[in-house]
């Protein structure tokens, strides 16, 4: 085997122990096409190389089309390599730690049909390990049908032991059938420590905002949220922003965001980044996201991010009449 990092004598024998165990889970084809040795298709693995992206030539189409060109090759490379070493050694852990990481990949970009097969076959390979969950929990969340969408996360929920994993695909299919239902919220404003609730609030058309002061996205979207509080505030429109801003520091990062831009709705610091119970339990796993709840106190949206536009008068007429 080649490896770039040298192997102290203890490490080497556990590497062939484990290798020597992955073989004997190797598919039977193996006698006849005998598979490359772990060691070198993972120096291939880690050798890919994804392109530096050079912003001085972002204006450049022709720069962005080389570029985009390159990085998906990279791509298609590692996940080709990914495969190759987990085919031939199913039961190497790095086999299986760099097939899951390459099928979340695939998934994110948007290549989860091409590679369906591959999923569903690391999934069945591995029982109710968490692993197939976590793989499952990806896909369902770039799902673009929200029938097979929740199909996915109830599919979690029902065949894998109680684990992270299955608490958000519950959270996911919380938010995809809130539509209607009573929304709950209370908590210390994080700037006043002045007690917020939602249920106070009942008359009124309320925004909820899950963003967080380290999420560029998120803080794009500030200038035009202050904008549209600003011109419905008076209509009988409130704010609240909910934050996943990290332990500890997260909380002056958020304090000190919130008062150099001039934010003055209240904030819900949850202290616990993406671990935070009240998003986790409505399945938040990208930001900013955006609900909307009505003047009677329940969920009008909980896909409203960038469509506050349209979404927060249609919201008051159905309240006014």
């Amino acid at each position: 085997m080649v490896f770039k990092t040298p192997l102290n004598c203890k490490a080497m024998r556990n590497l062939v122990l484990l290798v020597g165990a992955a073989c004997s889970l190797a598919s039977s084809a193996w006698s006849a096409d005998p598979p490359r040795e772990a060691g070198v298709i993972l120096e291939e693995y880690y050798a890919v190389k994804s392109p530096i992206f050079d912003t001085s030539k972002s204006a450049d189409p022709e720069y962005r089309r080389t570029y985009a060109e390159e990085y998906k090759a990279a791509r298609a490379k590692r996940y080709a390599l990914a495969k190759e070493l987990y085919t031939s050694y199913p039961g190497f852990q790095p086999a299986r730690t760099r097939m899951h990481a390459e099928l979340v990949n695939a998934i994110n970009f948007g290549q989860a049909a091409k590679v369906a097969a591959d999923i569903e076959q690391f999934v069945n390979d591995h029982g109710i390990s968490d692993i197939g969950a976590s793989v499952l929990l990806a896909l369902g969340r770039h799902t673009e049908d929200k029938e097979k969408r929740v199909a996915i996360f109830r599919r979690i929920v029902a065949e894998y032991l109680p684990t992270e994993n299955t608490k958000k695909a519950e959270g996911c299919i919380r938010r995809e059938e809130g539509v209607g239902q009573p929304f709950e919220l209370s908590f210390a404003d994080a700037i006043t420590d002045q007690p917020i609730s939602v249920q106070n609030l009942r008359g009124k058309v309320v925004v909820i905002d899950f963003w967080a002061a380290w999420d560029r996205t998120s803080v794009a979207e500030i200038p035009k949220l202050k904008e549209l509080y600003a011109r419905y505030k008076d209509q009988g429109v409130e704010f609240i922003g909910v934050s996943l801003d990290r332990p500890g520091e997260g909380l002056n990062l958020l304090q000190t965001f919130v008062k150099d831009n001039g934010i003055t709705w209240p904030q819900y610091y949850q202290g616990n980044w993406w671990a935070s119970e009240f998003s986790t339990s409505w399945g938040i796993w990208r930001l900013p996201w955006t609900f909307i709840v009505d003047a009677e106190g329940n969920l009008y949206s909980t896909e409203a991010e960038r469509k506050l536009d349209k979404l927060i008068p249609e919201v008051i007429k159905k309240r006014d009449g």
